[in-house]
This record gives C-alpha cells, sequence and structure tokens, in this order.
C-alpha cells in the first residue's frame, strides 16, 4: 500500500497541471446496497479503481466510476478540491443525491438510484479503502457519459 493518503494525491494531481487523467486502485472495495433502511446487497472486493479526470478548464474534474453494482457513471466535482468533510456532487440521471468524502485513507460515495415511485428509491454506499497504486496518463478522452453534466 502507498503511504501517503487519497486526498492529498488527488489534490496535487489536480495542481500539477499535467497529465489529464490518473488512475488510482484501492486495496478494497466495499459496496452496500440497500432500500428503505434494509441492507439487500453487501460485499467487499479487492483492487477498486477509480479514475479523475481534469478538463482543460480547471474549474472541474470528473470522477469516474469503474466499478458500480448498477452501470459505470462519470461525476463532477467542483474545484478547488473538497475538504475532508466532503461534498456534494453531480450525477447523470437516475442518481441523485450524491455526496464524496476523502479522508487519509478511504473515498467513499453515497448516492440515491432514484424511481418513480418513492418505495422503490435505491441507496449505494461505495467505500474505497487504502490506495494501492496510482498511474497517470495523457490524453485521456473523458467519457461521452458525462456531457449532459457540463
Amino acid at each position: 500500500m502507498l503511504k501517503t493518503n487519497p486526498f492529498w494525491v488527488i489534490k496535487n494531481f489536480i495542481d500539477q497541471g499535467s497529465p489529464d487523467m490518473l488512475e488510482l486502485t484501492f486495496s478494497i472495495l466495499q459496496t452496500k446496497v440497500w432500500s428503505d433502511m434494509e441492507i439487500s446487497t453487501k460485499s467487499t472486493r479487492k483492487n477498486g479503481t477509480i479514475r479523475v479526470h481534469r478538463p482543460p478548464n480547471y474549474n472541474h474534474m470528473y470522477i469516474d466510476v469503474v466499478e458500480n453494482p448498477a452501470f459505470r457513471f462519470v461525476f463532477l466535482c467542483s474545484m478547488p478540491l473538497l475538504h475532508h468533510r466532503g461534498q456534494r456532487i453531480k450525477l447523470p440521471r437516475p442518481l441523485a443525491n450524491g455526496h464524496l468524502m476523502i479522508d487519509f485513507s478511504t473515498l467513499e460515495l453515497n448516492f440515491t438510484i432514484d424511481t418513480p415511485d418513492p418505495k422503490n428509491r435505491v441507496y449505494v454506499r461505495q467505500r474505497y479503502i487504502g490506495l494501492y497504486g496510482m498511474q497517470e496518463k495523457q490524453n485521456t478522452m473523458v467519457p461521452q457519459s458525462i456531457w449532459p453534466l457540463v
């Protein structure tokens, strides 16, 4: 495991100016999915990955959630980078109520999957624990799925 924390790794990546994508691999990815406050799915797996994209204007960054129980998606964060307490994030529909928190060893993403009937709303928490590896890449396109967010 790297002897640094995800908050400072992402902040330094954003502050340095190039390259334009950083892939982070965490030792553990814990996912909990529930509805009506009952956990319906709980899983733990090794090597959870996210990708941080820095667009040409540095007012925002995009985080690509590669492993998700429903589907892969990208969300928008404002810059400067969040505080350790976290921040609300803009998500593509049908995802909503997003919150991202980064501390010394964990990146945590919380959101809901909205449905027309609120009784069927699903809550998701993905917790990436223990930064294991990182790789910077040049000339990496941000996935097209984020363009409705811009």
